[in-house]
């Protein structure tokens, strides 16, 4: 009887063992678990805040290349509006000047006629 009444104390503390280290097994997996979570969780954070700078740093950058699209494109219509505005003061220079060549050669023609036809 002693030997039964030992088994079943040992049976006993066998179960309570189980027992114990299936939640010791559980509460160490659950703490495994939130660990886990929560590192996950940290490196997400990190993950968007290195994606929220990035995308700031390459809208500050489109910002300033279109700014500066921007002024090469002024420089550029100014540069045509100088160059027209000069092609056409040569155009009207270049009128006048043939127009008083053609005054001047009608001119001495006139007077070529003048002088032949009063002389």
């Amino acid at each position: 009887m002693f030997l039964i009444n030992r088994f079943k104390e040992a049976s006993l503390v066998k179960k309570k063992l189980e027992n114990i280290e299936k939640a010791d097994n559980l509460r160490f997996n659950k703490e495994k678990t939130e660990k886990v979570k929560a590192q996950s969780m940290k490196i997400l954070k990190h993950q968007l805040n290195e994606k929220n700078a990035l995308k700031m740093k390459i809208e500050a950058e489109y910002e300033l290349m279109k700014k500066q699209r921007k002024t090469s494109f002024e420089n550029l219509i100014n540069k045509f509006k100088n160059r027209k505005f000069e092609l056409e003061l040569q155009q009207k220079q270049e009128k006048l000047l043939f127009e008083n060549e053609n005054i001047l050669k009608a001119s001495k023609i006139y007077y070529f006629f003048i002088y032949f036809l009063f002389f």
